[in-house]
């Protein structure tokens, strides 16, 4: 199965960070780590405000999955 691919104004969860709340994607660009693609975001945390991720280390789902 091939990696999600996050978009402007996804609503995203981080796993390893349940505190920060829902966030909102304000960018997402595409990158590589060790020649694996994956994506550098921004994205708009309600309870921890702008943070710059790479999915190649945060594990990030779909609001909208998680109840």
């Amino acid at each position: 199965m091939a990696p999600r691919t996050w978009t402007v104004g996804d609503e995203v969860r981080h796993a390893g960070r349940p505190e920060w709340g829902i966030g909102k994607v304000a960018k997402a660009d595409g990158a590589t780590h060790n020649g694996v693609a994956c994506q550098r975001l921004t994205v708009k945390f309600d309870r921890a405000g702008l943070k710059t991720l790479s999915t190649a280390f945060a594990s990030l789902e779909s609001a909208g999955a998680v109840q």
